[in-house]
């Protein structure tokens, strides 16, 4: 890439498919995180009760999948956008490590996210030239979309079985707020599937809404 050098954040995919282990040892990010944070509230007047993550892509996935297992007692709340929940394993690989700190999330998708379109392509779920559907009924129908939004829901604490939607011209959401796990206070797993979205975090200039405001707004009304 030009002589740059491409970094991304530890999570599974990477370990398994990016780096070997071997020749590279991956580093601990979650610890790294964990640092900057017991650094900055050391240095700086932070309201430890109100710290939140987001992330993007790959970052979103770190998110879901390390900070918000390893980190669960640091972040009130979390979001992502360019993901569909979780790709495989059991709820319970996702659980906060101290058995306790389920938070909310809130997590957003495009339909002309070229990623997860091939991903359901490749999984056998959508034809080539197929964008991601946004119909609550044919997203309940469709197993690249719906398998890990469901394990997901379950990883945060919530009740799979139990969720509300809303469709509107601007996006398609799905609630899970019904929950089968003990934690600190309320929390939520909530999912919008935005139109003509690809793989970018939608922030008003690469597209009609602004989600930044939108999920820090979201997210400021959780504590720890």
């Amino acid at each position: 890439m030009g002589g740059a050098t491409e970094t991304k954040w530890r999570t599974d995919a990477v370990e398994s498919f990016v780096v070997d282990p071997s020749e590279l040892p991956m580093a601990d990010d979650t610890q790294f995180v964990r640092e900057v944070h017991n650094t900055l509230i050391t240095h700086l007047n932070i309201d430890c009760e109100r710290v939140y993550a987001s992330g993007f892509s790959n970052g979103g996935s770190f998110v879901k999948q390390e900070l918000r297992v390893d980190l669960a007692d640091v972040f009130a709340a979390t979001s992502s956008a360019g993901g569909i929940g979780v790709p495989n394993g059991v709820p319970a690989d996702y659980f906060p490590a101290n058995g306790l700190d389920f938070r909310p999330h809130f997590e957003i998708v495009g339909t002309r996210d070229d990623k997860k379109i091939d991903a359901c392509i490749s999984a056998g779920d959508l034809m080539p030239g197929d964008i991601l559907p946004r119909a609550v009924a044919v997203v309940v129908t469709t197993p690249c979309m719906w398998d890990g939004l469901q394990l997901y829901a379950e990883a945060v604490g919530m009740d799979p079985a139990v969720y509300s939607t809303i469709e509107t011209p601007t996006f398609t959401q799905f609630l899970w707020s019904s929950t089968l796990l003990p934690g600190p206070g309320p929390t939520e797993y909530r999912f919008r599937i935005l139109p003509n979205l690809t793989h970018e975090y939608p922030s008003g200039t690469n597209y009609p809404t602004d989600y930044v405001p939108i999920l820090w707004t979201w997210m400021r009304q959780y504590t720890r």
